[in-house]
């Protein structure tokens, strides 16, 4: 394909030297020589002006209109040459833009857009004029048909033969590139018809300077058109951006259904399990053994109510509902011993050994009691789940001046650094330890909703193989009301 591509730009390139070398040679190219240079210097400037389209690539000029004005004023074979300045123009003004363009190898470039630009110019033109000539009588009606039929060949010759190029270098079908493309076509056809029609007139009833004249105002008013299209450009790669992240959210919720449901089902399968070795064969298990079921059944249940938990209070996040706090004078301590005590089950089904340490005196806090201790049910869970058998779980408490500093720590799998950053979003959960263990990835996302609720912060630190660290910060009864950049409190040492 990369062969064929090359003898394909060869081809391109050649015709369009071909026809500027007509051109040259071509006696009536020179009949008016300050009209042919004024046209060349406009229709090089208007690429100043021209808009390139980020999304399509597209280059919108009233270059094309001035090339087609000037077979109506001169001829095909002058508007061949102005084609051919014109496709330099366009390398240079695009290498300028570009900083980081290869000038190096982009004569290639250089050559075939030029000889596609003179090419399109020369059909176009040579159907202007043989319309011209079909047309025994001339009336405004066959003129402006004339123009329209030129500048639609201009036009379709132009994408054709870039449609081609596209299809050997990328394989897209021609076909597949020209749909893409045909938003644009009636935009530009009204570009060259309206801007060639006005340039033509100036140009031929007062010369060079109705040239100036009319040129220059039709290339100005194609700065608006370039913000507008900028601006539209922008509103579609926003709306791209907002429904790129719609279609990550919805993936994300489908994982999570299929999560739930999984967690859900292996929950009520154990409570079922025991539940039936209870009722059929209760009397014959031993005190201990009995009591192991029991316990595995009460965790289920506990998690089965956590995520039930976990997805109504995401739900009144996501509906914009305020959070209703029931604030008191809450001992932080007794907060964390109502957690401890909830997730201890679960720590000895994996044998994960759960130490505390913490102040000796009451840590008071302006806090719900209730959502105080889900922050911490739902780090210490998240704790024991991502952490293998036989791991440590550790809690330490500090107090500062102002604000009152809780770390949960673990000996597990750890975050990888670059989900650090992302682990308290709704539905996330990380990828590597997602197989490991359940979860609907809501845990954090609450977390971090009743810690900013009451004021506070929550960090994490991890590294992969050695364990996690979450760092809740809450302000004192006696503090200031909110978390301080500069107030961080020293942490003792953890009891692992």
């Amino acid at each position: 394909m990369t062969r064929y591509k090359q003898w394909y730009i060869g081809a391109v390139s050649l015709i369009g030297v071909g026809l500027v070398v007509w051109a040259l040679v071509t006696p009536t190219t020179w009949e008016n020589i300050p009209l042919l240079l004024g046209f060349i210097v406009l229709a090089a400037l208007s690429q100043v002006v021209s808009t390139i389209s980020a999304r399509s690539g597209i280059t919108f000029s009233v270059s094309q209109a001035i090339g087609l004005a000037v077979v109506a004023v001169l001829n095909p074979a002058a508007a061949v040459l102005v084609a051919a300045v014109d496709g330099m123009a366009i390398w240079v003004i695009n290498a300028i833009r570009d900083d980081k363009r290869v000038w190096k190898g982009s004569f290639e470039q250089l050559v075939f857009n030029s000889g596609m630009i003179v090419i399109a110019t020369f059909v176009a033109g040579m159907t202007f004029v043989g319309l011209q000539r079909a047309f025994s009588a001339e009336t405004p009606f066959t003129q402006f048909l004339t123009w329209v039929v030129a500048a639609i060949v201009l036009d379709q010759v132009n994408v054709w033969l870039v449609a081609v190029v596209i299809a050997l270098q990328h394989n897209v079908s021609p076909l597949q590139f020209w749909l893409q493309q045909r938003w644009a076509m009636p935009i530009n056809v009204m570009i060259i018809v309206g801007g060639g029609i006005l340039v033509a007139y100036g140009a031929d009833k007062l010369g060079i300077g109705g040239l100036v004249l009319i040129a220059l105002p039709v290339m100005l008013l194609a700065y608006p058109f370039r913000i507008y299209i900028k601006h539209k450009e922008a509103q579609l790669a926003a709306l791209d951006k907002a429904n790129e992240e719609l279609r990550a959210v919805n993936v994300a919720i489908e994982r999570l259904l299929a999560v739930i449901s999984h967690d859900m089902r292996t929950q009520i399968g154990t409570i079922r399990l025991y539940a039936n070795l209870l009722l059929d064969s209760g009397q014959k298990l031993d005190e201990a053994k009995q009591e192991r079921m029991l316990h595995a059944i009460i965790n289920s249940e506990e998690t089965l109510a956590r995520i039930v938990d976990n997805i109504v209070e995401l739900e009144r996040i996501r509906s914009g509902q305020t959070l209703e706090l029931h604030l008191d004078s809450v001992d932080l301590l007794d907060v964390i011993r109502r957690a401890l005590y909830s997730v201890e089950a679960h720590a000895n089904d994996k044998q994960i050994a759960l130490s505390v340490q913490d102040s000796p005196d009451p840590v008071l806090i302006e806090a719900d009691a209730e959502k105080m201790t889900r922050v911490f049910q739902n780090l210490l869970s998240n704790a024991i789940k991502y952490s293998p058998e036989g791991a440590a779980v550790s809690v330490s408490v500090a107090q500062g001046d102002q604000l009152a500093t809780v770390a949960v720590s673990d000996t597990g799998f750890g975050i990888p650094e670059e989900e650090l950053a992302t682990v308290f979003e709704p539905y996330r959960r990380v990828e590597a330890n997602s197989r490991a263990s359940g979860g609907s990835g809501l845990g954090l996302a609450i977390v971090k909703e009743y810690v900013l609720a009451h004021h506070g912060r929550v960090d994490v630190s991890s590294k992969q193989g050695v364990g996690t660290t979450f760092t809740v910060e809450i302000p004192l009864s006696n503090g200031f009301g909110s978390v301080a950049e500069s107030d961080h409190p020293t942490i003792s040492p953890l009891s692992v």
